[in-house]
């Protein structure tokens, strides 16, 4: 029986290799995952405003992780707001 700690992280690096396989082209440039503890995936938008966009399709994404890697690995997928972006400034010159 391997340490499940160390399953987990290989599990979370296979998932971030494959992860528009997971969310869809069209999430992957919205949707991070950000770590993984204890079942819980954590994953990254940069902006809340997009969470309506999103919140239809994470049961979908859900379901093909669980596929994937089986009922333990995630548990439950938390979205949070903190994808830091910085925009680029237009000369105005």
């Amino acid at each position: 029986i391997g340490d499940f700690g160390n399953d987990e992280i290989a599990c979370y690096v296979r998932l971030t290799q494959n992860w528009r396989s997971y969310c869809g082209e069209a999430l992957e440039k919205y949707l991070t995952p950000a770590g993984i503890r204890d079942g819980v995936l954590t994953l990254t938008i940069p902006h809340s405003g997009l969470l309506s966009m999103i919140n239809p399709s994470i049961e979908l994404i859900h379901a093909k992780i669980r596929e994937s890697f089986g009922e333990d690995f995630c548990k439950e997928i938390r979205i949070i707001s903190g994808g830091r972006r910085t925009r680029q400034s237009k000369s105005l010159g």
